[in-house]
């Protein structure tokens, strides 16, 4: 199972066979939804072409259009998780911190699956024969997966850019090398 996360942008474009393009022509009106989990898949040879020719950030990979400065984070921290939401996911805040000793990065923050740890087995405590007894409930009011294989560890890290104060999404995932998909 692989998240979707779907983010208007105006730098993309989608052709007929569901395939992440740059949009040329940079004109705000022609905006699409875009699947960010997509593009954080490309082959790391994409994501430097994608980077370089949108002149985005060190490894950012997606600009939160709409967004800027500080004062907006929380509004950008909403759009990713209601995104998320909408398409069956659900992220939340992992942690965030205020960069003060980055020259690159005023503000970062990181979303996580809500699902990404796994949940105790529900049990209650019960006296039977004077000895204290764990006995297995049968339901559980806990979301999180109770198997390893149902936990999801998908996540993104959002970043506010010193340099222009727009946000953007950025891949911290080391890809291997592959074949180019980016047209």
């Amino acid at each position: 199972w692989t998240p979707k996360i779907f983010i208007q942008s105006s730098h993309f474009k989608v052709d007929d066979n569901a395939n992440i393009m740059l949009n040329d022509d940079l004109d705000s009106s022609l905006s699409c939804n875009i699947d960010i989990v997509k593009l954080l898949m490309l082959p790391n040879e994409d994501r430097d072409k994608l980077r370089k020719q949108r002149q985005y950030p060190k490894n950012a990979i997606f600009q939160i259009e709409g967004y800027k400065d500080l004062a907006d984070k929380d509004k950008v921290i909403q759009l990713i998780t209601t995104a998320a939401r909408e398409s069956g996911s659900n992220l939340i805040k992992y942690s965030s911190r205020k960069s003060k000793n980055s020259e690159h990065r005023l503000y970062e923050t990181h979303l996580s699956c809500a699902q990404r740890k796994l949940g105790k087995a529900a049990t209650a405590l019960s006296f039977e024969d004077g000895k204290l007894q764990t006995i297995q409930k049968k339901r559980s009011s806990s979301k999180r997966p109770t198997t390893k294989e149902c936990v999801c560890n998908f996540s993104i890290s959002v970043i506010c850019s010193a340099k222009d104060k727009k946000w953007y999404i950025v891949s911290t995932r080391k890809s291997k090398r592959g074949t180019s998909s980016l047209q």
